[in-house]
């Protein structure tokens, strides 16, 4: 994955994490929910609560970015999305913690690492 892909990956990843912040902004079992807990789209005007899939669809612009971000997510949690969110034991300060991960994971990828050396 290129540079230009991975700085993509990044933003998804921040926008995905400014979606799902709030604990009533994340839901199980559905990509999204309205105000009355129905499913629903998780790009309509109702959704109010979206699953990490359902963040993610909403935080990309096109298909191939929203491969590449799931791509990575799997990499980096050896897990798919899908089965993080939906175990019963996840909780939504998981799905935040694993989003951080992944979002320091993506930053890091794209910056090269630089070591200086102190003249003793």
């Amino acid at each position: 994955m290129g540079i230009a892909m991975l700085d993509a990956v990044h933003t998804v990843l921040v926008t995905m994490e400014a979606i799902l912040s709030l604990p009533g902004s994340w839901t199980q079992g559905a990509t999204a929910r309205d105000a009355s807990g129905r499913p629903c789209d998780p790009c309509s005007p109702d959704a109010v609560s979206r699953c990490l899939y359902g963040a993610l669809e909403h935080a990309t612009p096109d298909e191939a970015t929203r491969d590449a971000v799931d791509d990575f997510l799997h990499s980096v949690w050896d897990l798919a999305p899908s089965s993080l969110n939906d175990d019963m034991t996840t909780e939504h300060e998981t799905v935040l913690a694993r989003l951080r991960q992944a979002r320091i994971a993506a930053f890091a990828r794209t910056r090269p690492l630089t070591l200086t050396l102190d003249a003793a």
